[in-house]
């Protein structure tokens, strides 16, 4: 579960993503472009107040001061979004409107991501008006962008491939969620693009240890 944590430090008090873990708790830090993660020893549950004192004193360790959500002094729930895969997406045929939409998608994620921090990308995210399109209109649209992505003469890592991904499906007329997961012991991150809980262009197998540490809903992104 991401929880908003209060943020006291002298630089920001903008409330930044938290996620409490398995043995831990992680907190993403876009002003630094960075994430903070901690152990929080396991203590278990016959003790509320020990448990709560363990997490409080490794986030004062970390430099973060109180007051603390509720929800990152407690084990966490276990419980993850069910994602489902999109399904089989098919070879729908390109159209000359598919590639000057992926284009201008490249174009104009290469510009909102050139230069840019982490902080001021996500700053730039914001949510669109646009509906949910059906299952097929989402299968249809990720099978051109995955056709068209083999031309690229660059790999992605996820955060460009997410932005371009979200942008190209604005184009096409769809909303999705950006998503940014986390895991501890060993620390990764990763982020992914969704509508609802179907995953669009990724697979569950690669996300399903991971826990949502922050989730923009419907969105799209500026270049300037």
């Amino acid at each position: 579960m991401a929880i908003p944590l209060p943020r006291h430090r002298p630089a920001s008090q903008a409330r930044l993503p938290a996620a409490r873990l398995r043995g831990g708790i992680v907190i993403l830090d876009p002003y630094r472009d960075a994430y903070d993660g901690f152990y929080v020893p396991d203590i278990g549950t016959i003790d509320p107040a020990k448990r709560e004192r363990a997490a409080r004193d490794a986030l004062d360790a970390a430099g973060w001061g109180a007051p603390f959500p509720q929800e990152l002094l407690e084990p966490p729930a276990g419980e993850q979004p069910a994602w489902s895969d999109l399904g089989p997406i098919g070879t729908p045929q390109i159209r000359f409107r598919d590639v000057a939409n992926f284009i201008g998608a490249l174009v104009y994620a290469s510009l909102a991501f050139h230069g840019r921090s982490f902080g001021r990308l996500l700053a730039s995210s914001r949510r669109t008006s646009r509906s949910p399109g059906t299952l097929d209109d989402y299968r249809t649209a990720i099978a051109r962008f995955e056709r068209l992505c083999p031309f690229l003469p660059f790999p992605m890592l996820c955060l460009f491939r997410s932005l371009f991904l979200v942008v190209f499906l604005r184009m096409q007329g769809l909303a999705a969620d950006w998503i940014f997961g986390v895991s501890l012991f060993p620390f990764s991150a990763h982020c992914w693009i969704a509508a609802g809980d179907r995953l669009l262009g990724e697979h569950r197998e690669k996300i399903q240890d991971l826990v949502p540490i922050l989730r923009i809903v419907a969105v799209s992104a500026t270049p300037a």
